[in-house]
């Protein structure tokens, strides 16, 4: 398994009103507005930035809302982030606010992706979010952030398994370049197969094939995704035709889909197995070669 992820944090996460007369802050006790300022100012190892609204207007919020800004860990492509740090603040009154999380350089991982996200609640009713979680840290990423926030009655519809297992196989293809490549071919009766394959500490994670069916066959390039050793997702290209099939982690099928000049269909049963049965067969030969 991957090595677990954390930050030590090396201080509380501080939120504070964005200061727009641009003058020199105050001094003052822990937790107060001058002394937030003054330890974003210092520290060099700090992740800062504002909370706004989606559209970069100015938004009052009521009394009493209370802010809550996460620290996550969003290396593992497959499976939702895990959080790191969670820090409730009382809210100053008003978006954009500026926040200040002190880390430790030294424990930050730099084939990590850390992200942070936030939110606005009164009496247990969400006010604003986080659509999109935004990377620090890691990654090409830096330690100065906005976070968007997004109004609560504006938020789309919870993503379906079938939405999520797209959106985390498209993750994972960002990453491959970081994992150790295997490459092979092999020959079964006419048809020529050329592949290679990618794994971390967890093992095989995705293999790609090229198959060469013959002259009467055609062509096509398939690709197999892995959780935990077992089939997740399993993408056909062929013919002008898309089929992309996958799996939850107790191995029932959440997408059968086949694109065709950008019009979808259902895929089979039949050929949801066949892949199913293809990427268990070639996950073996491609860890056979670690």
């Amino acid at each position: 398994m991957r090595i677990a992820l954390s930050l030590v944090l090396a201080a509380s996460l501080t939120l504070l009103a964005c200061d727009r007369s641009g003058g020199e802050a105050q001094s003052g006790n822990a937790g107060e507005p001058g002394a937030a300022t003054t330890t974003a100012q210092n520290s060099k190892d700090a992740i800062t930035g504002n909370l706004v609204t989606q559209d970069g207007a100015p938004a009052q919020l009521p009394e009493g809302a209370v802010v809550t800004v996460r620290l996550l860990d969003g290396t593992r492509s497959d499976a939702p982030p895990s959080e790191i740090l969670t820090q409730i603040v009382p809210s100053s009154g008003a978006l954009p606010m500026a926040y200040v999380l002190n880390v430790d350089r030294k424990s930050v991982e730099r084939m990590a992706t850390y992200l942070v996200d936030a939110n606005v609640t009164l009496n247990g009713q969400l006010l604003f979010l986080t659509q999109s979680r935004v990377p620090v840290l890691t990654q090409g990423a830096g330690r100065n952030v906005d976070i968007p926030l997004l109004q609560g009655l504006a938020v789309t519809a919870p993503e379906t398994d079938a939405e999520a297992a797209k959106r985390l196989y498209a993750d994972l293809e960002t990453q491959l370049g970081a994992m150790k490549r295997l490459v092979g071919d092999r020959i079964v009766g006419d048809v020529t197969i050329g592949w290679d394959a990618f794994a971390d500490n967890t093992g095989v994670r995705m293999v790609r094939e090229n198959v060469d069916y013959g002259e009467e066959g055609g062509k096509a390039a398939l690709k197999y995704a892995y959780r935990d050793g077992k089939p997740w997702v399993a993408i056909k290209e062929q013919g002008g035709a898309s089929t992309m099939v996958a799996w939850d982690k107790f191995g029932n099928v959440v997408l059968r889909e086949v694109t065709r000049n950008a019009a979808a269909s259902e895929a089979t049963e039949g050929v949801a197995a066949e892949l199913k049965r293809k990427a268990e067969e070639v996950y073996g030969i491609a860890a056979a070669k670690l």
